[in-house]
């Protein structure tokens, strides 16, 4: 009975994340995820404290991600080798009988039984008698070769699935000229006043927002693949993405720049990386990162009043109100603003790393971000 059991834990878990891959529906890979994440942020913080190096740190997570595919596929086989020595134990001697001489009845024999069988390396010196073992047996080393073949499977379409989001990472990097900054993205669309051609790039960021959003939906394990580059953070890819629509929507002329607001490109972004958030927030952070502040809302003025200024640097047509423009933005920001501050903060990041366009605005000022109570 315990043997399986076993089989069924690994057997359910791999059905569900990688035949049924639905974020979070793994019972087993789902705590392990978990629990070494935050193992590796324990070990990080006490390496960074000894070195002296929030990059020291910072390298120790980026073996998070590639470490927690090791144990998971370990899991999955250890589980199955076991549970399956388990089965054969009580049959060793008896229906399980060595080739030559006495037969072996320690566990550690119905372990080694179980191992050939799952490698699919043959049975060897020992030989099953009766036909109920032989099925076992057959079974055994057909789910032996099927996780081999899925777990490889599994392993292309995980780093795919990350080198998408590098690619998204990048363009957004270099859209904005290495400045990180949503503004100076707004402003090359609509450069000279003309946004006629914003449209397929908004639509491009939105259509590689929802394949994030898939990716991390179908592959959980993706969450915790942490880089070393900040470029590369989650939290700054979803936070360029949402202050880009939130500036469309706030800082633009209503009237003069109407159809492209109102445009379903335009909603598509809001809207996916709104759902986007959504999904990060409630399938991957601790119920306690629900407890947030985000910036000051002077920060937040400053920062739009910067943006106006460099919209009107391309001649493009701002708001006519700014101070209502300002209200708006800040309202929307409000909406979002919390759980990109909870991402960062539970992937290990500063918000100057995320946003450095507006820790730029605290160093000129003098203000203080309110970090996100987690």
């Amino acid at each position: 009975m315990v043997g399986v059991v076993l089989i069924l834990i690994s057997l359910i878990d791999i059905y569900l994340i990688v035949l049924y891959p639905r974020s979070g529906k793994g019972w087993l890979s789902t705590a392990i995820s978990k629990g070494t994440w935050r193992l590796f942020q324990r070990i990080a913080r006490l390496g960074a404290a000894i070195q002296r190096s929030e990059r020291f740190g910072a390298a120790i997570l980026s073996f998070c991600g590639p470490t927690l595919l090791i144990l998971v596929v370990s899991a999955w086989t250890v589980l199955l080798i076991v549970g399956f020595a388990c089965v054969y134990w009580t049959e060793l001697g008896m229906e399980i009988q060595a080739s030559e001489g006495l037969t072996p009845i320690s566990f550690s024999t119905a372990l080694y039984y179980s191992g050939y069988v799952f490698t699919t390396l043959g049975v060897g010196d020992l030989v099953p008698r009766s036909d109920w073992v032989r099925i076992v047996t057959v079974i055994e080393a057909g789910l032996g070769f099927a996780i081999f073949t899925l777990t490889i499977t599994y392993l292309m379409a995980i780093y795919s699935a990350l080198s998408q989001r590098n690619i998204l990472a990048l363009m957004l990097h270099h859209r904005t000229m290495g400045k990180a900054n949503a503004a100076e993205l707004v402003a090359r669309m609509g450069a000279a006043g003309d946004f006629n051609d914003a449209r397929d790039d908004v639509a491009k960021i939105a259509e590689s927002l929802l394949t994030l959003l898939e990716s991390h939906h179908a592959y959980p394990v993706v969450h915790y693949f942490r880089f070393e580059n900040d470029l590369y953070s989650l939290a700054r890819i979803v936070w360029l993405a949402m202050d880009t629509v939130t500036l469309i929507n706030t800082a633009l002329h209503p009237d003069r720049y109407r159809a492209f607001i109102r445009s379903t490109v335009v909603a598509g972004l809001a809207n996916g990386g709104q759902h986007l958030l959504m999904e990060l927030s409630y399938t991957f952070l601790p119920q306690r990162s629900f407890k947030m502040a985000g910036e000051d809302d002077f920060i937040l003025r400053q920062r739009y009043l910067q943006a106006i200024e460099r919209l009107r640097q391309e001649d493009i047509e701002t708001v006519p109100d700014v101070e209502a423009g300002v209200q708006e933005y800040i309202k929307m920001r409000r909406r979002w603003e919390p759980y990109v501050m909870a991402i960062a903060h539970y992937m290990g990041y500063r918000w100057n790393q995320v946003a450095p366009s507006e820790s730029k605005i605290v160093r000129e000022t003098g203000w203080t971000i309110a970090p996100p109570l987690i």
